[in-house]
């Protein structure tokens, strides 16, 4: 009976190993999971691309969570260093797979963005050819010549004249200095 029994250690490293399996399983999984969603020549729209994009980055996180977990596990195994390696080239492998999808997305957006720029640029045109020569001409002259602006000094004048017996119009005899009111 004693064979069977698991000491608490034991448990710890079991349920760490069950998990990391399941770790390495989902993120196979993802990638798997993602290269079916999206197979090559699936992205079609401006939508589906980031759509796409965004599944990618969901998916790079898992896949770095899970064999960062792996390779943490490595370090209690003798050869660690092996197991290190294997780690690396499953995270390659998965992370090849969705690589593929990101660069068609990628590409898919800026042919997208190019077209759209050659629409826009080709509606400017048509615009363009469609309205009047609205530029200047070039000629001697710059101005046309400006209306007659009475002159300032001769305004001031009319108004001094306009009313006499107003007071608020009369001269006020400026102050000789040093004279002060007590």
């Amino acid at each position: 009976m004693n064979a069977f029994r698991i000491l608490p250690h034991q448990s710890i490293l079991l349920v760490l190993l069950l998990t990391l399996s399941l770790a390495q399983v989902n993120a196979q999984d993802v990638s798997h999971s993602l290269a079916e969603r999206y197979v090559s020549g699936s992205i079609n729209t401006p939508e589906i691309a980031k759509a796409a994009l965004d599944d990618v980055i969901e998916a790079r996180i898992e896949i770095d969570r899970t064999y960062s977990a792996q390779r943490i596990a490595c370090y209690d195994r003798f050869f660690a260093s092996s197991c290190m390696n294997d780690v690396r080239e499953k995270q390659r492998a998965a992370l090849s797979k969705i690589r593929k999808i990101e660069v068609e997305a990628n590409a898919f957006l800026r042919k997208e963005k190019a077209a759209e720029r050659d629409r826009a640029l080709a509606e400017r045109e048509v615009r363009a050819k469609q309205q009047p020569d609205r530029s200047i001409p070039i000629t001697g002259k710059t101005r046309e010549p400006a209306a007659e602006v009475p002159d300032a000094s001769k305004a001031s004048n009319a108004s001094d004249a306009s009313d006499p017996s107003d007071p608020s119009d009369a001269k006020v005899p400026p102050k000789p200095p040093g004279n002060s009111e007590p």
